[in-house]
């Protein structure tokens, strides 16, 4: 469709519905506009600048930034994470690898956050770990 042979309108000429809507709209932002001001005794004063007035599909820039600035909240405090406790994910990783792979703790290292007992250890205090050089 060419917006260039569309003819603007009045308010007058809309049907009751559009005039519903257009008429909700705009008391909503009348009312929003209205919490910009306040009154310090007989003075009236505006606090804040008054809201802005997005179309359809346009983002708040205030919005924008305060979402970039939570994302990046979470990545710094995942990296955080990720580099304090880098050596015990590592073991734990590398110990569950070895399991997935070999079917059974094999030399376990790094914390005991991970190490299960063997059922070949029952009855020991040794963290299950098979024995290497062909004994198995």
């Amino acid at each position: 469709m060419d917006n260039r042979a569309v003819l603007n309108i009045d308010f007058e000429e809309l049907p009751e519905d559009h005039k519903a809507i257009i008429t909700k709209a705009a008391e909503e932002y009348r009312e929003k506009c209205l919490m910009s001001y306040g009154r310090m005794h007989d003075k009236i004063i505006q606090k804040h600048s008054l809201p802005m007035v997005l179309l359809h599909g346009q983002r708040d820039p205030d919005d924008e930034a305060e979402t970039k600035a939570s994302a990046d909240m979470v990545h710094k405090s995942v990296h955080d994470a990720l580099r304090n406790h880098y050596e015990t994910f590592l073991n734990t990783f590398h110990n569950i690898m070895k399991e997935v792979f070999h079917g059974a703790p094999i030399n376990q290292r790094g914390p005991a956050d991970y190490n299960i007992l063997h059922p070949s250890t029952q009855g020991t205090n040794q963290v299950g770990t098979s024995q290497q050089g062909g004994q198995i």
